[in-house]
C-alpha cells in the first residue's frame, strides 16, 4: 500500500532586520497585511530593529484599541536586546489593550509578533523611534 500527500508551502513575508540610521529617523513594523488582518494562524515574525548607539528605542503602537484579547494566542514579545537571550521588557497582547508606547533602554530590540490561530482582531502597527530619554549606561 502506498499514499500520495499533496502539500502547499505558503511564504508570509514578515520581520527582517531594519536599521535606524539618525535620531530623526524610524521605522514602522506590522503584522503582515496590515491594516488587514493576517490570512493564516501558526505565524511567528522576528523583527530587529538597530538605532543609533547612543540612544534608546521608543516603540509606539498605533493600531485600533479592541476589548481585551487572548494573550495566548497572539502577542508581541519586546526584548531589551537583539535576541531572545536578551531581557524581556514584556509580551503584550495583540491588539494592544490601553499600551501606548514602550521604552526600550538599548539601541538594539528584537520584537517578535506570534499567532498562534486566526483572529479577525490579530494584527499591530508600530513605530520605532530613537528615544535619549530612560538609556541606560554601564561602565566597567
Amino acid at each position: 500500500q502506498s499514499f500520495r500527500l499533496a502539500y502547499k508551502e505558503i511564504g508570509i513575508e514578515c520581520g527582517g532586520e531594519l536599521v535606524i540610521h539618525s535620531m530623526t529617523d524610524s521605522v514602522v513594523v506590522s503584522s503582515p497585511g496590515y491594516p488587514a488582518s493576517p490570512e493564516h494562524g501558526d505565524l511567528v515574525c522576528d523583527y530587529i530593529i538597530r538605532g543609533p548607539i547612543t540612544s534608546g528605542l521608543l516603540l509606539s503602537f498605533s493600531n485600533e484599541q479592541y476589548s481585551p484579547c487572548d494573550k495566548n494566542n497572539t502577542f508581541l514579545e519586546v526584548y531589551s536586546g537583539g535576541t531572545e537571550l536578551s531581557s524581556l521588557i514584556d509580551r503584550f497582547c495583540m491588539p494592544t489593550y490601553r499600551q501606548d508606547s514602550v521604552v526600550i533602554n538599548s539601541h538594539i530590540t528584537l520584537l517578535r509578533y506570534v499567532l498562534k490561530s486566526r483572529d479577525f482582531r490579530s494584527k499591530f502597527n508600530a513605530t520605532v523611534r530613537p528615544d535619549n530619554c530612560n538609556r541606560e549606561f554601564f561602565v566597567r
